[in-house]
């Protein structure tokens, strides 16, 4: 089943909230009789990207595969990604939580810079690629675009 680019965009939306969560997280933390979440990684990529998205544009692709995939995940790994960051703080009883959360969707360029839509699969690369290990949480993903 084939996706609507919309869709697989608000994934890696979703992608981004995860793995800021993944982030957000401080050792020690924990629910009652849960496990402990693991040390965050590094700080999250702030930056404006590299080079010209146009350009990089049209190197791609027209049509999504493998190689498309792979070029994306390629220029994300090369810092070609620009990243900004915004904190969601929520809030339950005694509880809160900040987040960081990506403001807009995964761009490549620092001038003519363009919006990217990847797959779920690539969702996850660059996941574990940003947290520098692999993000379970994103498995929900997995289901998406599999036939019933």
């Amino acid at each position: 089943m084939k996706l609507p680019a919309a869709l697989v965009g608000i994934g890696v939306a979703l992608a981004a909230v995860f793995v800021a969560a993944r982030a957000a997280a401080k050792p020690g933390q924990g629910t009652e009789g849960g496990p402990t979440p693991p040390a965050p990684p590094g700080p999250l990529p702030v930056g404006a990207g590299q080079g010209d998205g146009l350009d990089f544009l049209a190197t791609l692709p027209k049509e999504p595969t493998a190689a498309r995939e792979e070029a994306i995940f390629r220029a994300v790994q090369e810092g070609k990604a620009r990243f900004s960051w915004s904190t969601l703080t929520t809030r339950a009883g005694a509880h809160s939580a900040e987040i960081p959360v990506m403001t807009d969707a995964l761009m490549i360029g620092s001038s003519n810079p363009v919006r990217v839509n990847v797959n779920h699969r690539t969702a996850q690369r660059i996941a574990d690629f940003l947290v520098g290990g692999t993000f379970e949480g994103l498995v929900l993903f997995e289901g998406v675009s599999s036939p019933r």
